[in-house]
């Protein structure tokens, strides 16, 4: 797939949330507006849904984006907040603490908490904003306080500006491409979305490459399905980890349903190919592909960074469909029919579609809503 990048641990911070730390109740009359961190967060006016100009998707979000750095900007001059410490054990809907105080405080401002309660007990309206404040920054969503949402929280406004100064720096380029048409990759959100006229069509998850595999930005086109591939094992998959394998079982090619073809290993079509049933080819200098997998328990996982580099698609099947209707006399009776032929077939596009895989920590969505994302390849510090 892509070469192996040597993993620099100084460089290897998590991204999470925003980071407004919470108020102590002495300095909470002297902060911001709550009214007015809420608008930040949830304000109509970032929504995508505005039929008004004739920018681009990314256009549009890098305009949002440099909204919500300007207010960053008001939060990090007021410097009068506080971490919130560490607990010894997690927190519940019908418990106690101080530090919910604090963190009702916290979500307060962020648009998450609704409610009007400020003490120190832990209500229902608590874990609903939890559980939308989880959301945003793509953690599990089980409204409950641990040490892992309150480092979330406490991760500092001057840490989040960066993070957005990197975000606007790429939608900067992304604009730059003037297709309204497009399948759109965001390599820390393990998400795919298809766009017709910069409107989501459909959208999944998807797998990304470790961090010594990790997958690359690029942009290119989508010019063909294949379905049921052959693999063609990489020559580095081969040498490192097959051609061992081999030596110690000889009979581990007919195993895997693999052999040598041309000098090469391949893997034959069918169900347990490590591609899957289906292939798309996205041209690039890093050899990397997008295609289905037999793997699909990996999709539950929340980080699903598995891949040598290759971008894994939670439902391959859906995105050949849509790009195949649009091909004559293709439909999802064909597909199927091809998919149980078990043959390799190359279905050329008539008209190719862009395929932009970028690396976004932070971003507004289709909604108007800010989410922020691990900086999992350390790509932001």
């Amino acid at each position: 797939m892509i070469n192996s990048v040597h993993r620099n641990t100084n460089l290897f911070f998590l991204m999470s949330t925003f980071c407004l730390l919470p108020f102590t109740i002495n300095t909470f009359s002297k902060s911001i507006p709550d009214q007015h961190i809420h608008k930040l967060f949830r304000s109509s006016n970032l929504s995508f849904k505005s039929p008004n100009s004739d920018s681009n998707y990314f256009q549009k979000m890098e305009i949002k984006l440099q909204q919500v750095k300007s207010d960053y900007l008001k939060i990090e001059a007021e410097k009068n907040w506080t971490i919130i410490p560490k607990i010894k054990n997690k927190l519940q809907v019908g418990d106690s603490a101080n530090s919910i105080i604090q963190i009702k405080n916290n979500l307060k401002k962020t648009g998450d908490y609704l409610g009007s309660d400020r003490s120190f007990y832990f209500n229902e309206d608590l874990k609903r904003a939890i559980i939308n404040f989880q959301k945003r920054v793509g953690m599990d969503q089980n409204g409950i306080i641990n040490n892992e949402l309150i480092f979330k929280i406490n991760i500092t406004v001057d840490f989040v500006l960066k993070q957005i100064e990197s975000s606007i720096k790429t939608l900067s380029d992304l604009s730059k491409n003037g297709s309204s048409n497009f399948i759109y990759v965001n390599i820390p959100a393990f998400h795919l979305q298809v766009f017709k006229n910069n409107m989501p069509q459909i959208e999944m998850k998807v797998i990304v490459g470790k961090f010594k595999n990790q997958t690359p930005r690029f942009n290119t086109n989508l010019n063909a399905v294949v379905v049921c591939p052959y693999w063609n094992v990489p020559k580095s998959i081969e040498q490192k980890e097959i051609l061992p394998l081999l030596k110690k079982n000889p009979s581990y090619l007919e195993k895997h349903d693999m052999e040598w073809s041309s000098g090469i290993i391949r893997q034959r079509p069918g169900p347990t190919n490590s591609l899957g049933r289906i292939k798309f080819i996205i041209p690039n200098r890093y050899s990397v592909f997008m295609h289905d997998t037999p793997i699909k328990s990996l999709f539950e996982k929340r980080i699903r960074m598995f891949s040598h580099g290759c971008i894994r698609l939670n439902d391959a099947k859906k995105l050949a469909l849509y790009l195949l209707q649009q091909e004559e006399n293709w439909d999802s009776v064909r597909l199927e029919n091809a998919i149980k032929d078990n043959k390799e077939k190359l279905i050329e596009l008539k008209t190719p579609i862009p395929v932009y895989v970028s690396y976004l920590t932070v971003w507004v969505d289709e909604k108007g809503i800010l989410q922020l994302r691990d900086d999992i390849y350390g790509k932001n510090n």
